[in-house]
């Protein structure tokens, strides 16, 4: 059952209260015209505590506020709820109510299910839950209130059996069977509304979290896709950088070859004509030249080997700035701290980024660690590095090609490495710094 489905049982609720209210006021209208006809007006003044209003005027007011009450419901339903504002639908529910009382109060509260029309027909158009409680309060309170029999006591009513006592038995008998037929079945309907009106919601929030599950799980898989991305195109800028390194290394070897071997002739040369000092000075001139033209090639050269993101930032803003974009890209929180940190040789700074880029890769992408710890210390002559995730962890750890090329870089430094697979993962290694490697070599 849908929208339209529940659209339906509120016109079938509408038409039960037009038919019960439009029958109240003909047996209003018609009751007094009996006691006229039948000469009774002593003995109806004599039974009421009060001259009430005149039926026909009051029935008027009656027939009036309904089509009020139907003109705004409608307007609400079909122009409000699809694009008109919030105040406005909040209006349009206060004046329904105010309606709701008019009616009960023209027909002397005999007859208050018209508020079970009014509740089923606020619940689909709030939608702040503050102002939907409210709405519901109060009409539940007019509910309760709103009853002849409670009412009678307090304030001067005529009773509706009062008007139905002037007609014949039968007549009576058949008044009383249509409006309790006619009651009781708006209260059965707007109970079944409601039913199905639970059951809606409580399907469209399934829904709504069936949603949000594929939406999280594909964020999540999105995630994994971006890091599994960044870690190939980081491998595929080594393969680059290798071919570039092979390259420069040419590049280098051709420049010194060629300047050296030009230097070593010029030197040769010199030594041969040392008495003509003019020449000799001009020769040497061309040497010197030669060389700082080479320093400049080789240092230029040099300089493209450094990792990018150190080259651009240095060392320790590189390493922050990494931690950063894991963070803000996934559910991993990367804290790095560094308290002893000074600056290190390039070779070692280059090393301790791919380890720690390394890292972190593989605690998000197969830890799948809410958290990771690096804590890089300088004590003693030696670097010391641990990187500590709270992940998934493993019984029976391999070392792939990441942990192999972790293994390489250390060990090519003279460092040390060890694994901890309790608690998640921790990686720990320690790398002399170069005068403690000059002091033990």
């Amino acid at each position: 059952m849908g929208q339209a489905s529940l659209k339906n049982i509120r016109t079938l609720m509408l038409i039960l209260n037009f038919s019960i209210v439009v029958g109240i006021c003909v047996v209003f209208i018609t009751s007094v015209q009996v006691i006229a006809d039948r000469g009774l007006a002593v003995d109806f003044i004599s039974r009421i505590s009060y001259i009430p209003t005149s039926p026909l005027g009051s029935s008027l007011l009656c027939i009036l506020f309904l089509l009020a009450f139907i003109t705004n419901l409608m307007f609400r339903e079909e122009v409000l709820a699809n694009r008109g504002p919030s105040i406005a639908i909040t209006f349009s529910c206060f004046v329904e109510t105010l309606l709701c009382v008019l009616l009960c109060l023209q027909t002397g509260y005999t007859y208050n299910g018209i508020i079970l029309l009014s509740l089923a027909c606020t619940f689909p158009v709030v939608e702040k839950t503050y102002q939907k409680v409210t709405f519901i309060s109060l009409l539940i309170l007019l509910y309760v209130i709103c009853e002849y029999d409670l009412l009678s006591q307090y304030a001067k009513i005529v009773s509706f059996d009062t008007y139905v006592s002037y007609f014949p038995a039968t007549v009576r008998s058949n008044i009383y069977t249509f409006k309790s037929v006619l009651t009781s079945v708006n209260i059965l309907v707007f109970f079944v509304y409601m039913y199905f009106w639970v059951q809606i919601k409580i399907s469209e929030n399934l829904k709504i979290n069936q949603l949000y599950e594929q939406q999280y799980h594909m964020n999540e898989e999105l995630k994994l896709a971006n890091i599994q991305m960044k870690h190939y195109i980081e491998k595929s800028e080594v393969a680059a950088l290798t071919q570039e390194r092979n390259r420069l290394a040419r590049e280098i070897h051709d420049i010194l070859g060629h300047s050296l071997t030009a230097i070593t002739l010029g030197l040769e040369a010199c030594a041969k004509s040392i008495e003509d000092t003019e020449w000799l000075k001009n020769q040497l001139k061309i040497l010197s030249e030669t060389s700082n033209q080479a320093l400049v090639e080789v240092r230029r050269s040099v300089k493209k080997l450094r990792v990018d993101s150190i080259e651009k930032l240095s060392f320790y803003p590189a390493v922050l700035k990494l931690c950063a974009n894991i963070t803000s890209l996934t559910n991993t929180i990367v804290n790095f701290e560094a308290p002893d940190y000074t600056e290190f040789s390039p070779t070692l700074e280059d090393m301790l980024y791919r380890i720690i880029q390394e890292s972190i890769t593989n605690s998000v992408r197969h830890g799948k660690a809410p958290r990771i710890d690096i804590r890089l210390d300088n004590k003693d002559g030696y670097v010391l590095l641990t990187i500590k995730d709270n992940g998934l962890g493993c019984d029976d750890m391999k070392l792939g090609s990441g942990l192999s090329g972790i293994r390489e870089r250390v060990t090519s430094m003279g460092g040390e490495l060890s694994f901890d697979l309790s608690q998640g993962f921790t990686i720990s290694l320690s790398i002399p710094l170069e005068e403690k490697r000059d002091a033990i070599g």
